[in-house]
């Protein structure tokens, strides 16, 4: 997803594995949080990936955002990762923002997880990529040791998470864009089947039983 503005832009290039989405927005923030919501529920169109057309995606200020990345190279997901790279070249952002689902499936034991290097470490290695990395917690790294996600940063300086929550701030030529990364999946208040995701829906839909979050696995 690319969230873009002609003259004084914010843009940002998500890569949901294994697809790259993109959308135009205008600046009223009212409409860019709605075109987020629905790009992130719903499927979108392939981007053409040339560097001529890559061009035009650059912004005041352009970030990185990816998530469900732990493939261990496979799927697309090392391919991917190289198109991330040749594309930072042109559009030259400000850094990754990897949000959630680092590590499939089962998260990481410890921050000396050999998970570390065959699903990150070796796969975004372009030097493009040896940006800062501002993480947050998916519910697969709930299945493993959260803490090892957050002290990676002790291991790896480009690993930017200094604790489950917390904001940044990019600034450039007068535009100042804050980002907050807040970990969801303490919300989780009910979990269902995926063939009981209609009773999912209805549950969320109607707010009965104190519901908050709702997670359908399969």
């Amino acid at each position: 997803m690319l969230v873009k503005q002609k003259q004084r832009g914010i843009q940002i290039f998500l890569s949901y594995f294994p697809l790259n989405y993109t959308i135009k927005m205008k600046r009223n923030i009212l409409q860019k949080l709605a075109a987020l919501l629905f790009l992130c529920c719903t499927t979108a169109n392939l981007f053409a990936q040339t560097p001529e057309q890559w061009k035009t995606l650059k912004g005041d200020i352009t970030l990185y955002m990816a998530n469900d990345l732990g493939r261990n190279g496979y799927y697309e997901q090392k391919p991917i990762a190289e198109l991330m790279g040749e594309m930072a070249e042109t559009v030259d952002p400000k850094c990754v923002i990897a949000a959630g689902d680092i590590h499939h499936f089962n998260g990481v034991a410890s921050v000396s997880d050999p998970l570390w290097t065959t699903n990150y470490e070796n796969i975004y290695s372009h030097p493009e990529l040896m940006i800062d990395w501002f993480p947050v917690l998916g519910n697969h790294e709930y299945r493993g040791n959260t803490q090892a996600v957050l002290d990676y940063h002790k291991i790896s300086r480009r690993w930017m998470m200094p604790s489950r929550y917390f904001s940044k701030v990019f600034n450039k030529k007068g535009l100042s864009l804050r980002v907050v990364f807040i970990d969801t999946t303490p919300l989780i208040t009910h979990r269902f089947l995926l063939s009981q995701i209609d009773e999912a829906y209805r549950l969320f839909e109607n707010k009965e039983d104190g519901v908050i979050k709702v997670a359908v696995y399969n």
